[in-house]
């Protein structure tokens, strides 16, 4: 992140990459779905809101454990939940899913600390599968 911060046009250049992935990943979706190639629209549509949610979760959970993220990435977040439609209610299910509340996330902070601050991304619930806590894992390693 640094060096992004250091060289606008590595970061200008990284960011039309990743765009122009993003549109032929979302071409390629569109052109399978006008093709038929998928049999069942609807679970494909189901599985993949999922993975946008899971997605979402673990990278709120990145920048809640940067206090410094939430003030420099807070447009490009507002504008990820705007891009793929988080309204409200999927996103204090993602704050939950992080152990904060939409109260703290407004403030810019805990409240109370947390019972065992380390792992409190892993909660035992059945919203977190395996995929999410594999994107949460590798949030913390690139961090």
């Amino acid at each position: 992140m640094e060096l992004l911060d250091r060289e606008p046009q590595l970061r200008r250049s990284l960011n039309s990459a990743l765009s122009w992935d993003i549109v032929r990943k979302l071409k390629g979706q569109r052109m399978m779905l006008a093709a038929k190639e998928v049999d069942d629209p609807q679970r494909w549509t189901r599985v993949r809101k999922d993975q946008n949610e899971d997605r979402y979760a673990a990278i709120l959970s990145n920048i809640l454990r940067h206090p410094d993220y939430r003030a420099s990435y807070g447009n490009e977040l507002d504008k990820y939940r705007i891009i793929h439609r988080i309204d409200d209610e999927r996103h204090a299910q993602a704050l939950k899913r992080c152990g904060w509340t939409p109260e703290e996330f407004k403030l810019g902070r805990k409240l109370k600390p947390a019972e065992d601050d380390e792992d409190e991304d892993f909660e035992e619930e059945d919203t977190h599968d395996w995929k999410w806590r594999m994107q949460s894992l590798l949030a913390r390693v690139f961090d």
